[in-house]
């Protein structure tokens, strides 16, 4: 299999992110080195090192390749311009971009990737392996998987039951959302009798926009929640783009649990709703709400 990756030959700095530069040779030989492991007899070439005499790469040498994978980490004309000329003649593509970075409107309708210091030599490398395992296999198969298929947002709240006054409050801040039609909110209280609950959970947040974890000790305590399910989960879900977003409800470990606290969390763990006033956590619950809503709105979520 030939497949041809777009990216920077260089380190760039962020256009949107201030003081982030991103080593674009370590990244993709990170994920290069990632696909050989699964694909040993893959053909990587980067579109470096095909330009010619006039630094422009020639429609017969795009013909060649079986896949063609695009970073769009951050703003590149002549990266975009080749990724739309791979388009043009019906090769799949396959796009992907750091978390932190605003994705493009050449992409944002698209479905595509997100890698992380965290996740990209595991899940997101694993992610990208199934998309070109599928390509490999049936190359008509990402034009479904990569056409533009907007759907109602979904907000997955994660949380003990121990904690449920919490998550009632926030529902009470998240309901005109939903009223309006912005968004459809999941948990738990949705399983029914009889339900594959594990299935059931996985199924929604992987289906989810955004993922509200309400942290607590309880939480905390949780041995389905923090040890067998939900870092897997989440760190999957981030690969396809959904935003994680704690909640801080009181003092516990969140702080030194690493497979959460690189995730930001709406609230200092160090000022959980527990020890607030109770204007104080609405001011909280309606700053979730404000957050959720404006990145609604936003043309980058997926």
């Amino acid at each position: 299999m030939k497949i041809l990756y777009i990216t920077p030959s260089s380190k760039r700095r962020d256009h949107y992110v201030e003081n982030k530069e991103y080593d674009f040779p370590e990244i993709s030989k990170q994920i290069k080195n990632g696909i050989h492991n699964y694909f040993n007899d893959a053909e990587i070439i980067f579109a470096s090192e095909l330009l010619n005499e006039n630094g422009t790469i020639s429609d017969e040498s795009l013909q060649q390749f079986d896949l063609c994978l695009c970073d769009v980490t951050t703003a590149n004309p002549s990266a975009l311009f080749y990724a739309g000329k791979v388009e043009g003649i019906k090769k799949p593509i396959i796009y992907f971009a750091s978390h932190e970075s605003v994705v493009l409107p050449t992409v944002r309708n698209n479905r595509h990737l997100l890698y992380s210091e965290a996740t990209i030599d595991d899940e997101f490398i694993d992610e990208l392996n199934n998309w070109i395992k599928e390509v490999k296999a049936n190359p008509e198969s990402t034009k479904s998987k990569l056409e533009k298929t907007p759907k109602k947002p979904k907000a997955f709240i994660s949380y003990s039951h121990n904690d449920s006054e919490y998550m009632k409050r926030l529902l009470v801040h998240l309901k005109p959302l939903e009223r309006k039609g912005l968004i459809d909110i999941w948990r738990d209280t949705k399983i029914k009798t009889g339900d594959k609950w594990k299935e059931k959970i996985t199924k929604a947040l992987s289906e989810s926009n955004i993922a509200l974890l309400l942290i607590s000790a309880d939480f905390m305590a949780s041995d389905f929640i923090v040890e067998n399910e939900l870092p897997p989960l989440l760190s999957k879900a981030e690969v396809q783009g959904t935003k994680i977003l704690p909640v801080i409800l009181s003092h516990c470990r969140f702080s030194r649990e690493d497979s959460l606290n690189r995730f930001q969390a709406a609230n200092s763990p160090d000022k959980p709703l527990s020890v607030m006033s109770e204007c104080e956590r609405e001011e909280i619950y309606d700053k979730i709400a404000t957050d959720i809503e404006v990145a609604l709105k936003m043309p980058n979520h997926h």
